[in-house]
């Protein structure tokens, strides 16, 4: 990877997970009942999922052209950021339970319960900054894609 490309890389990599983590904080002060505990439950966990997430879309979205196809790639982003959240607190849940999974159908409502409301609440509250990423994207297209001859 080029010094230029490597700088786009950084630059579209950071400013997504700024963009994120203020999404993420104004939902957890908006939302009174997660605000208690809201900072090390939500906002650092979605802090390195984003970071992951984009990480691994930059060169999928070098590749795609602008417009719809760039969109669709940052919503199934958005998705598999919601499906990892679940999975932390899947973890999270094990950690702090480990007796969960004596009663497997118990552990999986419990899954499926978490993964539709962070899923659900993700949408509600997320997408919204989705479409701010997605029209910050299409601004800036030009910096962090360049068109090469």
């Amino acid at each position: 990877m080029e010094k230029a490309c490597k700088w786009r890389y950084t630059g579209f990599v950071l400013m997504n997970v700024g963009i994120t983590v203020y999404g993420t904080d104004a939902i957890v002060r908006y939302v009174r009942a997660i605000s208690h505990e809201g900072f090390t439950l939500f906002v650092l966990p979605m802090a390195v999922i984003s970071g992951i997430v984009f990480s691994g879309l930059y060169p999928i979205l070098r590749r795609l052209s602008p417009g719809l196809p760039r969109f669709a790639a940052l919503y199934v982003g958005f998705l598999a950021a919601l499906l990892a959240l679940t999975a932390f607190f899947l973890v999270l849940q094990l950690v702090q339970n480990p007796g969960s999974l004596a009663d497997p159908a118990q552990f999986f409502q419990s899954l499926g319960l978490g993964a539709m409301l962070i899923v659900g609440c993700g949408h509600l509250y997320g997408f919204p900054y989705v479409l701010g990423i997605a029209a910050v994207n299409k601004v800036l297209s030009p910096v962090f894609f360049p068109r090469t001859r």
